[in-house]
Formats: C-alpha cells, structure tokens, sequence
C-alpha cells in the first residue's frame, strides 16, 4: 500500500485559460496561479472532510498528512500539487478501549460502524509515554506470557484517500473550484 499520493491540480486549466487568450499573459498567469492556490486549500479542506466522514480520524491527524506545494508565478509553475504521505496509523487512534476482563481491546475504525474487538489485544503504556494497541508476540501459535510485545495499526492516510468516493469529491471540488475561483481573479484584476 503507498505511502504517498501526490494529487496535481491543472486538469481543466488550459481549457479554462484558453477562453480568454486575448487577455495579457501577466494577468492570466496571476489569476490562474491564485485561483490555483485556493483550488489547492479547498481541496485539502475536502479530502480531510471526505476522510473524516468514513473514517474515525482527527482533523489534526490529516491534516498533518498533508502538504501544500502551491502554484507560483516565479518559473511559470502553473499547477499546484496536494501531496498526502503517512505511515500506518496506530489502532490507539481509533477510540480504542480495553478492560482486563474483554477478550480483547476494542476499536472503531469507521465512522459509525460497529465496534471491532482484537482478540489477545490490550492497551499499555510504554515507559516512554507512548500509549498504543499491543498484542504479544506468538511462538508457534501458542500465545506469549510476557515480552515481547509488538503494536498494532490500521490504515494509512493515503490509503484512506484511495477509497473512490474521496477521489471523486477532490477531483470535483479541484475542479469547480479552480472554474469559479479563476474567474473571480479575472474580476478583481479588471480583466473580465
């Protein structure tokens, strides 16, 4: 599964541009690049809304998965690009629960979905703060009395925004966005 996904922002933007070629390059190269870079924070606003909606996350946890490289009139660069890199996210971040006598540590990965129970799961705190979801190591299928102890995770912020319906809301947000945005710009700039 990755662990980075790059999403770049100019589908739609020579067509979009191409309509007011008569216009002066220096004020279509400004507008678009604005309209660009607000294109780019709604769609990072989307993806993390998206996100959040199937899965039990924090907004700070995406949010942190997230980086901006914006659009700039300096090297011409005419697109933005949303990049969402991440490691595997704890199982202790999904509302995690454990109780010496469950079978097992409880968690709720989707938002709204029933609870799941992790056989031979419990919830410990390492001498070094770090609270996680741990199971011990097995020997041959026999579980282990003590140590060692290894932690368990779900999935990752990139594979979080695989999921189709994620892709489809930040391509069609991207997209109107970038349409309404350029043309606002036009507007301001006195262009249009």
């Amino acid at each position: 599964m990755p662990d980075s996904i790059k999403v770049d922002l100019r589908s739609n933007i020579s067509s979009v541009i191409a309509k007011f070629e008569m216009l002066p390059d220096a004020i279509r190269n400004k507008a678009a690049v604005n309209a660009l870079n607000r294109a780019l924070d709604q769609s990072a606003t989307e993806a993390s809304r998206q996100i959040r909606a199937r899965y039990n996350l924090k907004a700070s946890a995406v949010s942190a998965a997230m980086k901006k490289k914006r659009a700039s009139l300096r090297g011409n660069q005419l697109y933005a690009v949303l990049s969402i890199n991440g490691a595997r996210i704890p199982l202790v971040e999904f509302e995690a629960r454990w109780a010496r006598n469950q079978p097992g540590a409880t968690v709720q990965v989707l938002k709204g979905g029933a609870r799941k129970t992790v056989l031979h799961a419990f919830i410990a705190t390492m001498k070094s703060g770090h609270q996680g979801v741990f199971t011990r190591q097995t020997k041959a299928g026999t579980w282990s009395k003590r140590l060692p102890i290894r932690e368990l995770y779900s999935i990752s912020i990139p594979q979080a925004f695989l999921n189709k319906t994620v892709q489809d809301a930040v391509k069609k947000m991207a997209n109107d966005s970038f349409v309404k945005n350029f043309q606002q710009q036009l507007k301001y700039l006195g262009a249009a």
